[in-house]
Parts: structure tokens; sequence; C-alpha cells
């Protein structure tokens, strides 16, 4: 059963379904609290090119159940000493070895709510009202499937009243909160001293749940309402320190099952949790109050004013606009292009070795690939070199945490000072866009304000969940552009969005998954990476780069344009190596014919296409190996058997184009017909020699009748006289295959 199967099998019974990521625990939802469903329908549309999600189920009285989550056996063997043996009930295996126990939601309107090992011992986790479980059969991060427990039935049973007692949430009780006594002279031992958690966590969002009867603190993270249940505890057995249950602070540098003190805190949710810059900050206001944030300056709040005018009156769409006000329709001035003033846009970002960039300033691009492929550590490398040469740069992450940023881009060799100085990292915790069309001028005003060189957003994917869109979409992913990445675009940033491929390589082509206008939308260049190697902290990793659009023509669509190595160097430190590509022997006169073939004859093996293309088969496999490697063409394999087929329709261009490199091979529609054939200095069809930009060179097809012979070099033009052939031998084999895994291909 597939994770979706069992999705729908879950929302049959009531249970309130979220999608997981996969290799992960996490919901791939940012609000799954409220998105959870029964909805068959929408269900459908999350696994929508998401057939590795995991599935989970959001516990609470929607669900109709909560969970014991036992990961102690030691702590389980002693409650139910303590008590009694616990009644047989659905239960799942988890993927550590753990196990989830599903009990009935009481019926007597009473209230469970999260717990980590606070109530029934370390390890007796409670997943109540706003919980969710990761469920069967998703697989867990160490690769373990999670499975239900034949031997206990499908039957949910009622929990003992014992273990209600133990796990229902207490009633709220208020007890004032004191201040400490400092113990040194040290700037945060004084601020601690003269500072009540409740100061520091409500000027944050906090709110205080309740007090239980030992005193402790009961909180509720920010953005959550009280009903939510709990998300921290300060004051447990009388410690100063802030204990936090919820995965959903790390944006803020909190980590669930952590404990803080204040100094502590305020280093985690402002210094990327540098003690002593805290300190320091503590010792210039004069070590009693809390640490001004660094964006609450009058010239900031100027300029987000202005900026938050210019929003609003910039998105008709969504706010009431004069009828007569014609101020997004730009009449252009052509008058410099025309007198050849006019600068074409030029790749100056994310610059390979020989100098030649794939990122343009002021555009909007996307790198896609598939989950754990590296586009991450490239946009990091385009965020470190930009810092490198004096820019400023900023990351709009919804799919990791500050702390993961941040390593990797010290990792990176960028220098801590730099970073505090011209980094900006954003945590979006909710849509720009609320359920009534109304845009987050302040937050889309300081987006802006920031007026950063370099723009990632990481990942397209979840910014559309966030707002609301769906991906497959038209209308959606066009609004999408025109709210976030054009808009910062148009202030001068390069903007890069990382996308996601379809798992499966069939038919996946050149693009990233979801809507076509993804890549229509692009108005400066999109690549799709293809992984070598994939990178890990012990080893290397090496990936290719193929250029899916470039609107200014100086990279060809389909071509290779980088090879990037991700190196492991002493200390824990990273560097990444962007490399132009090695010059390939591109047949394009014979892959047409591979193409054209293919596209009457589906599921062909090698023998069979060598035997059906009339060439010498060295050539056919070489034409093959190129179509296959450029996504033209792609390669099942059926027992022994390797059989082809055509993705996209493969067109040779004319020599003139290809020795430009401005457009590359054009595809055609199926069924498109005949186009007219390059022909060279006689008319014969030629080969294309594909290297740097503009170094294309032309080699004559031989025309004898026995082709063993060819053509003398006295029959090409001066200026297309070729290099010496490369050795057939050298032409690698495009799979890679011994003779005998080729089976009857051969």
């Amino acid at each position: 059963m597939t994770t979706l199967e069992a999705a729908l099998d879950y929302a049959r019974q009531g249970w309130r379904v979220i999608p997981i990521l996969p290799g992960s625990k996490r919901p791939a939802l940012t609000r799954w609290t409220e998105q959870a469903t029964t909805d068959a329908t929408a269900i459908k549309e999350w696994w929508d090119g998401h057939d590795d999600y995991g599935v989970g189920i959001a516990t609470g009285p929607a669900s109709k159940f909560w969970v014991l989550d036992v990961d102690d056996f030691d702590s389980f063997r002693d409650l139910e000493q303590r008590y009694e043996m616990l009644p047989d009930t659905r239960t799942s295996i988890t993927g550590s070895g753990g196990f989830h126990f599903l009990f009935r939601w009481p019926a007597d309107g009473r209230d469970i709510r999260n717990d980590a090992g606070r109530r029934l011992g370390p390890g007796l986790d409670v997943r109540g009202d706003g919980g969710q479980i990761v469920a069967p059969p998703s697989v867990h991060p160490n690769g373990t499937v999670y499975q239900w427990d034949a031997g206990l039935g499908d039957d949910i049973a009622e929990a003992p009243e014992w273990l209600l007692e133990l796990v229902c949430a207490e009633p709220a009780t208020e007890t004032v909160e004191r201040t400490a006594v400092a113990a040194t002279d040290r700037p945060g031992d004084r601020w601690a001293a003269s500072t009540t958690w409740g100061e520091l966590l409500e000027r944050d969002g906090w709110q205080l749940h309740h007090v239980d009867r030992d005193g402790e603190h009961h909180w509720t993270r920010p953005g959550k309402e009280l009903r939510d249940g709990t998300s921290a505890t300060t004051g447990y057995k009388g410690s100063d320190v802030l204990k936090v249950f919820t995965s959903s602070m790390r944006a803020a540098g909190l980590d669930e099952e952590q404990t803080y003190t204040k100094l502590g805190y305020l280093a985690s949710t402002r210094f990327d949790g540098d003690h002593s810059a805290a300190a320091t900050a503590l010792a210039a206001q004069g070590w009693g109050a809390p640490i001004e944030d660094p964006f609450d300056t009058p010239e900031w709040h100027a300029a987000v004013e202005q900026l938050t005018e210019r929003t609003l009156e910039e998105l008709p769409d969504l706010v009431l606009a004069d009828p007569d006000d014609d101020m997004h329709w730009q009449f252009i001035d052509i008058g410099p292009i025309l007198d050849g003033s006019y600068a074409p846009p030029v790749p100056t970002l994310l610059t390979r070795s020989d100098g030649v960039g794939l990122i343009y300033p002021g555009r909007v691009h996307s790198i896609a690939g598939e989950p754990g492929g590296g586009k991450t550590w490239i946009a990091l490398h385009l965020i470190a070199s930009t810092l490198a040469d004096g820019g400023t740069a900023m990351f709009i992450d919804y799919e990791d945490t500050p702390s993961s940023a941040v390593s990797r881009l010290l990792a990176l060799g960028v220098p801590r000072e730099v970073l505090r100085e011209r980094f900006t990292y954003v945590r979006p915790d909710g849509p720009l866009i609320d359920r009534q069309g109304r845009v987050a001028g302040q937050t889309m005003a300081r987006l802006e304000a920031v007026r950063a060189d370099v723009v990632v957003v990481d990942s397209i994917g979840e910014s559309l969940a966030a707002e609301g869109f769906k991906p497959n979409d038209d209308d959606d992913v066009t609004r999408w552009f025109r709210l976030l990445p054009r808009r910062l675009a148009r202030n001068g940033a390069a903007v890069m969005g990382v996308d996601h491929v379809t798992k499966s390589a069939e038919g996946r082509g050149l693009y990233a998954i979801g809507s076509q206008r993804k890549l229509a939308a692009i108005d400066g260049a999109a690549y799709l990476v293809d992984v070598v190697s994939a990178p890990t902290k012990e080893k290397d990793g090496k990936l290719k780069l193929t250029c899916s659009k470039d609107r200014h023509g100086t990279h060809q669509r389909s071509h290779q344009v980088a090879v990037v190595d991700i190196v492991n160097r002493d200390n824990g430190a990273v560097e990444v190596v962007v490399q132009a590509p090695a010059a390939t022997f591109r047949p394009t006169n014979l892959m047409e014919k591979v193409s054209r073939w293919l596209e009457e004859n589906p599921g062909a093996s090698q023998r069979d296409i060598r035997d059906g293309v009339k060439h010498r088969p060295e050539h056919v496999v070489a034409a093959i190996g190129v179509l296959v490697e450029e996504k033209w063409v792609r390669v099942e394999r059926s027992g022994k058997r390797h059989e082809h087929f055509s993705i996209t329709a493969f067109r040779d261009i004319s020599p003139l184009d290809d020795m430009t490199g401005s457009h590359g091979s054009r595809p055609v529609p199926m069924g498109s017909g005949t186009s007219p054939k390059p022909t060279g200095s006689h008319g014969s069809p030629v080969y294309v020699v594909a290297g740097e930009l503009g170094t294309g060179r032309c080699i004559e097809e031989p025309t004898s009748d026995d082709d063993r012979f060819p053509v003398p070099e006295t029959t090409l033009p001066a200026e297309q006289t070729a290099p010496p052939a490369e050795p057939i031998d050298e032409i690698p084999n495009p799979f890679d295959l011994d003779a005998d895994e080729l089976g009857d291909d051969l």
C-alpha cells in the first residue's frame, strides 16, 4: 500500500490526515493543525507529484483518538507496574522501534494536551489536541518503515481511568512569577535577575496558558491560541529555565526538548546562539533591559511606512484603486535599444571558474532537483559569494532552521561579522495574503527595505502552500510570482527560487514539479540539478547543472552549463566549486534521425535502434547517449532489456544558430511533420561539437556511400576546419553497463 492509499483509507475512518516531508517526521504544511483533513480531493492534491510523502494523522477530538508514544521501555514497564497492564488497542510500531498506542478520545469532555514525558515519565509522550503522529507505511529518517502491530487488532480501546487522570490537563491556577537574585555581576546574570520570564516571553508573543499546583508556568507559543495547549514551561521544580516541547519554534532558534536560561533564550532568538554577543549587547544597554529589536529604529520605521504605502498602491487586485490610474501599464522608451546604447542583461552572479555567470541581477531564477540533491548548497554558495564580494543577501527559508542555514554559511567561509551586518534570515510563519485577500503590507515593505543583492526562497512549493496556492494552478502560480519574487527583483535583487522535481525521472524532462507557469514566469534563467553523487558530511558531492531556460540567451536550453563539486575540507569547512562542463560530442543530425525513429518505435532496445537507423553503430550509440544525457530520451529497464522512449522530439537547427550558441535545439511537438535539415558547405548534413559559449564548430557528415572514408578536409571552408575527431573508444557508454548486463541489447 502506498502512503497516498493509506492516507485515503485513514480519511475514510474519520482521521484527519496530513502529508509528511520525505525522510523526515515534519509535516509538509505550514499550518497543518488547521489544514489536516478527511477530504479525499485535498489529500490527492497534496500527493500529486509527491509520491515520496509520508502520511501523518492529527490527533485530538476531531480524529476521535489520542496517542501514548512510548520510546523508553523501562519507563513503560515502571508505569504498568505502578498501575496495571494497558488494554490491547490499535498500535503502530514506529521507525525507531517505539510504539504508538491509540486510545479513544474521552467522551466526558475532558481535554488531553500534548506532553513530552512530564506527566508519565521520560520517554512516555502524549499526543493529544494539537498533536500529530507519523503513520504507516511512512519511512522513518533512518530508513525503517512504520507498520501496524497486526497482533493487537484494528480496534481502538478506551483508556483506563487511571491513565486518563494522569494525562488530562489540570485546571489553570494563576500565580505571580518572581524575579531572581543576581548570582554575579555579569551582564547576563544582572539582566536575568531583573527580568521575569513573563516580561521576556510575552514581549515575543507567548501567552501564559496556566500555572499548575507545583508553580510551573505553562506557555503557548506565538501564533497559537490558548486552546492549542502548552508549548513550553518555566519554573519546573523551582528552576529558572525555559523547557521547550514544540518543534515549531525552530525558526526562532529554539529546539524542542531543550532548556534555556534567560540569557540562552535571548542569545538563541536574537544572536543565533552566540551568548557572548548577547552579553555584550546587554552591557551596552546598561545590563538591565531586554535587548532592543535591531529593526526597531525611527529610520527603519520611516522606510517601512514609505514602502508600505507603495506596496498597497501597487496591488490593485487586492485593494481599491483609482480606475483612471494607469501606473501599472508602463510606456517604455525604445530609443536606447534603437540607437545601440541599451545594454542587454548579463549574468554576473554564481560565476563558473572560467568567469561565465549563471544568474542575472534584478531577475527571477529557479533551480530544481531531487530532495537531498544539493540544491540548497548551490543557493547558499550564491549567497556566500555575493557576501564575499561586498553585497547583501536574504534567505527566506520555509524548509529548515536558522541554525542550519547559518552553520552552512559559516562552513562556506562567511565570517560571523559579515553575516551580522549584511545577511538577513527570514522564517515565514504565515501567509503574505490572509483569507480576506489583504496583503501583509508591513511584512512586504520590510522585505523590500532590506534591498538585498541576492534573495533565495527555499522552497517555491512551500511558499505556495503557505499562501494557500496550488502548485498546479496556473493562475495561483502566476499570482505568487507577481506577489513575491517579481516585487523583490524590481529593486535589483537576483531572486533564486529553490524547487523540486518529480521523484520519477521518467517524463521529468527539464521542468520542476507543478504548473508550467513556473518556467514561463522566469525572466532570468532556470536550471535543473542532476546528482552524480549526493553530498554528505562524510562524502563529497558532484552535481550537473542543465539549462531549462535562459530568457536572455547566454546559455542554451537543454545543454549542461556547469559541473558543481561540493568538497568537504578540514575542520568542517565546505567548498563549492562551479566549473564549466567539458566539451561534448553532439552529432545533432544523427540525434534527429534517432529521435524520429524512436517516435515511431517506442520501447526499442539499443540494438533495435542501431539496426533501424542506418549509420555507423558507434555514432548511433553516441547519439543515443547524448539524447539520454540531455533528457530528450529516457531509458527503462525491463528484465535484461533496456527500452528507450522519446520524452521530447529532438530537431536539429541551422549551423549558424548552433555556432552562435543563441538557441540550441528546439523541441518539436510529436507529429509536427518534417523540419528543414541543416546543411554544410556542400549541402551535406552537419555535426556540431558544443563547447564553451560561442565556440560551436561544424563538422560535415561524410557523403560517400562507404562512410568508412571521411570527406577530405579540403572540402571544408577554412573558417570551419574541424579538429581531429575523438577516438570512438573514448566516447563513454551512455548506460555505463557491463556487457553481461546488456543481455539481448548486444
